[in-house]
């Protein structure tokens, strides 16, 4: 049922990762929930393009929030 809010699956599991640990890096979540950094990637790039998301760079990492 999530899936068809945010789309499919990869989507679905980003945001609930971002829901529940309040921030995170594409990395970090595609090791955690075992998608390849690419899918989790495009994910956040949608995301953060629609006004759901925002990025901040500490250094070389882009770190996301709600």
């Amino acid at each position: 049922m999530i899936e068809a809010i945010f789309g499919n699956r990869t989507a679905a599991k980003v945001m609930l990762y971002l829901f529940h640990n309040g921030e995170a890096y594409a990395s970090g979540i595609a090791n955690d929930m075992d998608i390849t950094l690419s899918q989790v990637q495009k994910q956040l790039d949608r995301f953060e393009v629609a006004g759901i998301i925002i990025s901040r760079s500490i250094g070389k990492i882009r770190i996301y929030t709600f």
